[in-house]
């Protein structure tokens, strides 16, 4: 609806930054985009990551709730936006998406979640949490899109993944949004030639 699609912009665009990010951090990296009331992984280096134990491909969903894809998402949007997105998963019987009921808890994680400047989420598992931190590639008041990466908890303290790989996380956000843009610049410029010859 805003005239350019997911997978034109994630594979000329995002695609390069995400695979040099991923060869940089080792750690699987991923780009996810809003999808209905979930986050549908869109590229990831997972199966180049040496140290992804669970391996998602593209097409891959998570909860808008708790990921923290859809956190970030959830945070940087439009609050219209999200008070509709809540809105429709409080009505959910998904265990996933409970907390849409808990309004406090809700404003908790956006408000820190924007306070720290990136959204995290932590994952149970057998041998090691998985702990995800994710940015927002916002577009004005606009999520495009949201980066992430996963971590082992028992391999890489919170404080020292914060330190390492968050300004990484963010410098490939930054050039995603800035290259999304100089590319619908010049796709408008175009779009104004034709329409003037």
């Amino acid at each position: 609806s805003d005239g350019f699609d997911d997978e034109a912009w994630v594979s000329q665009i995002a695609r390069p930054v995400l695979h040099e990010l991923g060869g940089e951090i080792v750690w699987p990296v991923a780009i996810a985009t809003l999808s209905g009331t979930s986050m549908m992984v869109r590229e990831t280096t997972d199966y180049r990551s040496p140290l992804a134990v669970e391996r998602q491909a593209a097409g891959f969903r998570v909860p808008l709730l708790t990921s923290a894809a859809g956190r970030a998402y959830l945070a940087w949007c439009p609050i219209q936006q999200r008070d509709t997105l809540v809105d429709i998963l409080s009505r959910s019987a998904r265990e996933e998406d409970k907390l849409a009921r808990n309004a406090a808890e809700m404003e908790r994680i956006v408000n820190e979640s924007r306070t720290q400047g990136y959204a995290s989420s932590i994952r149970a598992r057998r041998v090691s949490d998985e702990i995800s931190l994710a940015v927002p590639v916002t577009i004005g008041e606009r999520v495009l899109a949201c980066l992430t990466m996963r971590f082992s908890a028992n391999a890489v303290p919170m404080k020292t993944a914060l330190e390492r790989f968050l300004p990484r996380l963010r410098a490939a956000a930054d050039r995603i949004r800035a290259q999304f843009t100089e590319q619908q610049a010049a796709l408008r410029s175009e779009a104004v030639r034709e329409r003037g010859d």
